[in-house]
This record gives C-alpha cells, sequence and structure tokens, in this order.
C-alpha cells in the first residue's frame, strides 16, 4: 500500500491538500509526478470535490505483477482515460473511449490525479516519452491522451 499527496477542488473552489492510498496491483505502475499540465477541465472540476490534473507526466518507481513494457525510472506520461475492459466491440476496434466499462478523469479514480506527488495506473495507458522531450513539454501533450 502507498500513500501520497494529492490536490483536490472543493465545493467553494478552493485547491486543498489530500492524501490517497492505492495498492498496487497485477498490471499497475506507481508513477513519482514529475509534471501536470493545466487544461480548461481542471476549471469545470475545481469545485467537484475530486483531485484536479488529467494530464501528467513522471518516472516509473515501482511496478506490479504483469508489467510487461515498463521498468523502473522509465517516464512516462498518461491522459482522460485510466481504463477499458479491453474485449467489448468498441476496444477491439480501437475505440476504447467508447467501452461501456472505461475508467475516465472526472468519474473514476477521483481521489488521485496528475496535481500531486503520486499515481498509480494501468501500464496499457501509461505513454513511454521519448528522451528528446522533457517532462514540463511532455505533460500538456496528454491532455488528449
Amino acid at each position: 500500500m502507498v500513500e501520497f499527496t494529492t490536490y483536490k477542488g472543493t465545493k467553494e473552489g478552493a485547491i486543498v491538500e489530500a492524501k490517497a492510498t492505492r495498492e498496487i496491483k497485477s498490471g499497475q505502475v506507481l508513477v513519482k509526478i514529475t509534471h501536470s499540465g493545466l487544461c480548461g477541465t481542471d476549471i469545470h472540476y475545481k469545485s467537484s470535490g475530486i483531485a484536479l490534473g488529467h494530464e501528467g507526466a513522471g518516472v516509473v518507481e515501482e511496478l506490479g505483477e504483469n508489467v510487461r513494457n515498463l521498468k523502473k525510472g522509465d517516464r512516462v506520461g498518461w491522459g482522460y482515460e485510466h481504463d477499458c475492459c479491453g474485449s467489448c466491440k468498441q476496444c477491439l476496434r480501437g475505440a476504447e473511449t467508447f467501452c461501456p466499462e472505461r475508467a475516465m478523469y472526472g468519474d473514476a479514480d477521483t481521489d488521485q490525479a496528475s496535481m500531486g506527488t503520486h499515481w498509480v495506473g494501468n501500464e496499457s495507458f501509461l505513454f513511454k516519452i521519448p528522451d528528446a522531450i522533457p517532462n514540463e513539454a511532455a505533460a500538456p501533450l496528454m491532455c488528449g491522451g
């Protein structure tokens, strides 16, 4: 179990520090966040009580079982979508954003986001950042996922 800091909006629109905990499950990765983009969506969620930020970049710190394509120290980014079923008609044709079981920012994982110290996510929704792109430039590019 890991505990980390996030920053959430409040009903009044203030941003407050909060704590989140996660178990790193099979196929998941713990990322130390180095940078977060700032999007207009964050304004919409600022009064919703959820952790803010959906476009992040960082460094892989821990791997869950069955992680195959990432290793500790890899630089990665993530965006709006966090998970899908992987087996419905939409997923099988490459349209995961239409999966009825998708996990998207604002609806799922609302206690963690890119405005924080760490993020736990599924390997298949993390993207390796090329060496030529620094994390501060990569994070805003994750907005579209």
